[in-house]
């Protein structure tokens, strides 16, 4: 749904109210990871996590999901907090085109995601290592965007190294 508000049973103000946490939580992640069901050995997978101290406002944005049919998981920390987390391409694509307008400080992150990364895995170039290359190199300016570059170790150059490429 490239429309926000086209659901007429969520109230107007959850859309703003759900730009605001995902610029405060700055949960926007892109997991890439060994995977043995993948023909090339790994996998890449957009995420997105709300992070509170309350289950309440996690409630509210796990309800807003349940409207556009999005799947979550809700995590408890030990520490007390809670998570839900947005995984895979389509749940993402879905929740972050339902509230656009209204992310302001994660901008440059949600356009890399909408416009570069998921178009590239619902593609399925990731299923090669020329195109899992190619977008490793998205994932990596996202990473620089999310202030998460240098400390992940799957990288384009592990996997150029990885596969002689």
């Amino acid at each position: 749904m490239a429309n926000n508000q086209s659901n007429p049973d969520i109230e107007d103000w959850m859309y703003p109210y759900l730009g605001g946490a995902l610029d405060f939580t700055t949960g926007l992640r892109t997991k890439v990871r060994k995977s043995k069901s993948h023909k090339i050995g790994y996998t890449i997978t957009p995420v997105v996590r709300f992070t509170n101290v309350s289950r309440t406002p996690l409630g509210m944005i796990d309800a807003f999901c349940d409207e556009y049919n999005i799947n979550t998981v809700m995590h408890h920390r030990d520490s007390g907090s809670y998570f839900l987390e947005i995984s895979g391409t389509t749940n993402v694509k879905e929740l972050l085109e339902s509230f656009r307008p209204y992310i302001l400080g994660l901008t440059e992150q949600v356009d890399i995601l909408l416009n570069r990364i998921i178009p590239a895995l619902e593609r399925g170039d990731h299923r090669e290592k020329e195109g899992f290359l190619s977008v490793m190199k998205n994932v990596e300016e996202f990473r620089e965007h999310n202030n998460r570059g240098k400390s992940s170790k799957y990288t384009k150059e592990f996997f150029e190294d990885e596969w002689d490429l």
